[in-house]
Parts: C-alpha cells; structure tokens; sequence
C-alpha cells in the first residue's frame, strides 16, 4: 500500500512470515517473494519501504537468516537505531494469562529500505517523522511450501 507521509509516496508492507516449518527455507522464500515483488515495484518507482511485521526471524542470530538477509538488501531495523530497552516482541503464552512475562527475543520488525538513506523520504527521514497508518497485509503466497492464493 503506498501511503502519503509528509507529502511524500511511501511503500507500507504488512507481513506474517513462517515460523512453524522446520525447513527454514520456506521462509526464506517467503521473504524473497515480498523482495521480488512489492519491494522490487517501490525501488523501480524509487520509493522508500516500510516493511513491518512478525518475521519468526529473531534479531540475535540464533534462529532463521530471513532478519540478517533483509539488513542485507539494504533494510534498517528501526528499534536498533531509535528503540530503548530491550524491544522484545516474544513469546507470552498463547492466552497471554502468564503473570510472568516469557518475553525474550525480537521477532516482529518495522524495517526501513528505500532508494537512499540520506533522500528526504528515506529511512532516516522516516525514523524522525511522526506519523500512522492503516496497513494492509500483504500475504506471501507459499505456507511450508504449499501454494496459497492472497487474500
């Protein structure tokens, strides 16, 4: 969904990557789906991307590669640059009734790409903007490896 922000075109992408595959390629592939498509259609339009979601990918390291592949490409995780504390986004219990907090690592993500960082819509700029938004999903089109149709 392009977006508005400070009078500027902005890509807004919504995703929900895997984490339940034991093949962590499924999510890799997911990944690469949202870089191909949405993400490759900002950059050849020079737009700056906000992609934000639970990417199952924790920020240390110790899990998938999807979190480092995407600061690869060009991504700026914005808890790392503007965030206190810990920013941990998992895990509570699935009722989210534990009186004693189970959160740990950072999985859900707002990271920041788009044609320059030092552009005057780029990932900096947005870092200092204030703005919100209504953001639709933008759902990957395999699930451990099965085709699924957007909805």
């Amino acid at each position: 969904m392009d977006l508005s922000v400070q009078g500027k075109a902005v890509r807004f992408i919504n995703t929900h990557l895997d984490g339940d595959c034991s093949d962590p390629a499924f999510q890799r592939a997911q990944a690469q789906e949202i870089l191909d498509g949405p993400v490759q259609d900002a950059r050849n339009k020079n737009l700056p991307v906000v992609l934000l979601g639970d990417l199952n990918s924790k920020a240390d390291g110790s899990g998938t590669p999807t979190y480092a592949e995407l600061l690869k490409v060009g991504f700026v995780d914005s808890w790392a640059e503007v965030g206190r504390g810990s920013g941990f986004t998992c895990c509570q219990d699935d009722d989210l009734l534990n009186k004693v907090s189970h959160l740990s690592d950072r999985r859900a993500f707002v990271l920041l790409g788009g044609p320059s960082s030092s552009s005057a819509t780029g990932p900096s700029r947005l870092l200092r903007s204030k703005w919100s938004a209504r953001v639709r999903p933008i759902a990957p089109h395999r699930v451990c490896g099965h085709p699924i149709m957007p909805g």
